[in-house]
């Protein structure tokens, strides 16, 4: 049963690769869309893209009855972004007041900068970073525009070293403010200010958005890619996204060994990201990034990666490798002990906004004894 379950996964890996391509010729299907496809390309986030290029007629031979919930996906995201847009611009418009630098990043940022269509990439939250020092000073300034937190962070200490401060809900628009690309202790960390010495800016709409330089972007899509297969698996809308960033590269080459540069580590997850998202390039870009692997093993290897893991086991595990490359070794002990014992105003939440002993919900926390 196993087997054919990985042999069906390899097919949708095919199909995916044929349909997101980023070819300058059509791609004739001319079959049906099987309901495994359609529930993949939603869940990898490129059902969207997909019926866009067939809506546009780079995909031919679909059904236009296998579409719906394809359709339904791209007019979804498009009112999505639409939403997010707005409450961005009011983000903008009150840093500014305050004097905070803003950089747009992840979803929001490739719809404008690299998809042709807001619709055609679907985001969750929208993630704006500012320096390193402005991240209170950014959640404050939102909270009192009327922003609400969503979560509460273990202490201090966690919201001060992680990537981003806790999560807000503004204007109904789930944000993320990220005070740096990765937090202090993860191996891709890079310090925020390189990111505001290399931005550009770009017009949409009549609206000058930063976003981050190609090559910080690239850095920042390959990397985030490789370090969150390790916490659950691979999206293969992530690949997407490097790919269509590498294909408006007049050289790949230069480019690639730019980002990997930066990267003083191990590249051999790096690597293998960007083996991966070559398969969606056109054959003269596609065998340069192939490192001298044969396409069949890496489309391989995209199928292994897209296998789905216990999420929860393998984010504790990063979790603590994070707080022991800490730096300074007084940071490391307080982590270690915010995981153990965190603020009471968490433990509150954690236990349903209820109010209780600290000792007695540490207890029930620390031995898993939940209330009936």
């Amino acid at each position: 049963m196993m087997k054919n379950q990985e042999a069906l996964k390899k097919e949708i890996v095919e199909d995916l690769i044929l349909l997101n391509r980023i070819e300058d010729k059509s791609v004739d299907y001319n079959k049906f869309l099987p309901k495994e496809l359609i529930k993949y390309g939603l869940k990898h986030g490129v059902g969207a893209n997909i019926y866009y290029l067939i809506k546009k007629g780079r995909i031919t031979g679909v059904d236009q009855q296998d579409l719906i919930e394809w359709k339904k996906n791209y007019l979804h995201a498009s009112l999505q972004f639409q939403i997010k847009f707005q409450a961005f611009l009011q983000i903008q418009k009150l840093f500014d007041e305050n004097n905070i630098p803003l950089i747009t990043l992840k979803g929001f940022a490739l719809a404008i900068s690299l998809y042709e269509e807001e619709g055609v990439r679907p985001m969750g939250d929208l993630d704006i970073l500012v320096p390193e020092d402005k991240g209170q000073l950014a959640l404050s300034v939102l909270l009192k525009a009327g922003a609400k937190q969503v979560h509460t962070p273990r202490s201090v200490l966690h919201e001060k070293v992680h990537s981003h401060v806790r999560a807000i809900v503004f204007n109904g628009v789930l944000i993320e403010i990220h005070q740096r690309l990765f937090s202090l202790g993860n191996p891709y960390y890079v310090p925020t200010y390189k990111c505001f010495e290399t931005y550009k800016s770009i017009n949409y709409h009549n609206k000058e958005i930063n976003v981050l330089s190609d090559v910080m972007m690239g850095y920042h899509l390959i990397c985030h890619a490789a370090y969150n297969i390790k916490n659950g698996g691979l999206r293969f809308g992530w690949l997407l996204d490097i790919a269509l960033l590498l294909s408006r590269q007049k050289d790949i080459e230069t480019y690639t060994e730019q980002i990997l540069k930066m990267f003083t580590g191990t590249k051999k997850e790096m690597l293998d990201i960007l083996m991966m998202s070559s398969v969606l390039l056109v054959s003269d870009e596609r065998n340069k990034l192939l490192f001298g692997n044969d396409e069949y093993s890496i489309k391989e290897l995209i199928s292994i990666k897209m296998l789905e893991k216990d999420s929860k086991k393998l984010h504790k595990v990063n979790n603590l490798k994070e707080i022991l490359n800490q730096p300074g070794f007084r940071n490391k002990i307080l982590m270690t002990w915010f995981e153990l014992f965190p603020s009471k105003e968490y433990m509150i939440e954690w236990n349903n906004h209820q109010d209780d002993f600290l000792l007695k919900l540490y207890l029930k926390r620390l031995f898993h004894i939940h209330d009936k």
